[in-house]
């Protein structure tokens, strides 16, 4: 009986994870919950700046992928950045912050922190943004080695990626 109880267990939450599945294949998977937060961290830089917010889900579904496409070749490749590397971006986008964020700037900031329950001062290198600037020097660093390789002289980056992604499956 136990042994019944517990199938079922792994089958309702293999279930549950497979229904918060949004696209998936053999590289990487993008559930609903990131897409939906991707998409309110979105329309929040358009309020922001008072812009009227018009991208639809397909284009900020689009943009996830082509991102997801660009770390898995990344990592494809072997391509990653040092601490080091990631700890002094921080430290220079907290620079220039400081210089020359607008007052919208400020304010987003300002609710970016409150958000994860931190300081302003200490958002800039709270594990989740930490994460993020990986992410970002990760592809930086891709995209250098695909011009140093020469494989962008005759094409874009959004082809290049869009020719490299893998197939997926896209879930409604």
């Amino acid at each position: 009986m136990r042994k019944v109880i517990i199938l079922a267990i792994v089958l309702l939450l293999s279930a549950c994870s497979e229904q918060d599945e949004l696209v998936t294949s053999d590289a990487f998977t993008i559930s609903h919950d990131a897409f939906a937060a991707y998409k309110a961290n979105v329309q929040r830089v358009y309020a922001s700046k008072q812009q009227t917010f018009d991208v639809t889900d397909r284009a900020l579904l689009d943009e996830m992928i082509a991102r997801e496409t660009m770390l898995w070749l990344a990592k494809e490749r072997g391509i990653t950045p040092t601490q080091q590397q990631i700890e002094a971006y921080a430290q220079q986008t907290k620079a220039a912050f400081l210089k020359s964020a607008t007052p919208e700037m400020h304010d987003l900031h300002q609710q970016l922190a409150a958000d994860l329950g931190v300081s302003e001062a200490a958002y800039f290198t709270h594990p989740r943004v930490m994460a993020q600037y990986r992410e970002l020097l990760t592809i930086e660093q891709l995209i250098q080695t695909l011009q140093d390789e020469g494989e962008l002289t005759d094409q874009t980056l959004a082809h290049y990626v869009e020719a490299h992604k893998p197939a997926l499956t896209i879930h409604q």
